[in-house]
């Protein structure tokens, strides 16, 4: 989302929300959108 935004939570989250937050924000995206 945020380019600009390059700290350790940030990468880290990022790596994992490949697999987890992908699942999660399928199922999110539905309700949410």
């Amino acid at each position: 989302m945020i380019e600009g935004v390059k700290t350790p939570f940030y990468i880290k989250a990022h790596s994992y929300s490949s697999d987890s937050m992908k699942s999660i924000s399928t199922e999110t995206d539905e309700e949410v959108w």
